[in-house]
């Protein structure tokens, strides 16, 4: 695991640096990654498991900065960045194919981990707020 996360890691790096960065090439690694530490999870002893979420924890935090990085490049925020990876019209139909299964893939393996660390969807583990009762507010009242 540890010399997959380093190939990624560096993929992740080459992506702010390179030219020749191929954003297929770091959706193949991250979804074999993460593929990969689902299988050692389960195996795993308890100091490993800490490990794996610190890869895990440590590759999501580059992710977030290079994203920011190669925003502050092209002159993006991180959501006109999102925005424009959610937009088909960006892609040929080749690579938008490519992202799709990629992204599902991704979705698919963070989702299985998730639940085999027990961790609750956002939506589950949001706690139900009760709701405010209509208060009457004076205005303007002389």
């Amino acid at each position: 695991m540890k010399e997959q996360y380093q190939k990624l890691f560096h993929l992740i790096e080459k992506a702010n640096d390179d030219k020749s960065f191929k954003l297929e090439d770091v959706l193949r690694e991250a979804v074999a990654f993460f593929d990969g530490i689902r299988m050692a999870y389960m195996k795993a002893s308890k100091e490993e498991k800490e490990e794996l979420l610190h890869m895990m924890n440590g590759l999501y935090r580059r992710l977030q900065e290079t994203s920011k990085q190669i925003g502050e490049k092209v002159g993006m925020s991180e959501e006109g960045l999102k925005d424009y990876s959610e937009n088909p019209n960006n892609f040929s139909p080749e690579q938008w194919k490519f992202l799709q299964e990629s992204k599902n893939k991704l979705h698919g393996s963070v989702k299985a981990l998730s639940k085999d660390l027990g961790v609750k969807s956002a939506k589950a583990a949001t706690v139900a707020r009760p709701k405010r009762s209509k208060v009457i507010r004076k205005r303007n009242w002389a």
